[in-house]
């Protein structure tokens, strides 16, 4: 089964859910585990660890591997991983696309201008 561009695909079970776990850890620190990642977890890690401001560490499974990222942060874990177009659906099906944000800047505007005949922009 080929994986996305990103290089690493977390699969949703039957339910359309993703595995996603919370564990406690020594001293009441929490810790939110992806299982079931294929591909390069190390990637998916330091993606995740950047977008959520957050540590975190990749263990190996056998063929697949657990992402574990600092804190209780299933929310934030799996708007970020739809974001990543990363979620594939039981059977290796895509769940729904992730909406596509258009950005509206003055500095795009100015981009999108023609150029005159003197090489400046009109």
């Amino acid at each position: 089964m080929a994986l996305p561009a990103c290089g690493f695909a977390v699969y949703a079970d039957k339910g359309g859910q993703l595995p996603l776990a919370i564990e406690r850890r020594a001293k009441g620190k929490r810790v939110t585990i992806i299982n079931g990642v294929k591909g390069n977890a190390r990637a998916l890690c330091q993606s995740l660890t950047s977008l959520l401001g957050v540590g975190g560490t990749v263990h190996s499974k056998g063929q697949f591997f657990d992402v574990e990222v600092q804190g209780e942060q299933t929310e934030r874990v799996s708007s970020a991983l739809r974001q990543l177009a990363c979620v594939r659906g039981p059977g290796g099906v895509k769940l729904k696309e992730p909406a596509v944000v258009e950005r509206g800047c003055a500095y795009d505007e100015f981009l999108r201008q023609e150029e005159a005949p003197n090489g400046r922009r009109k």
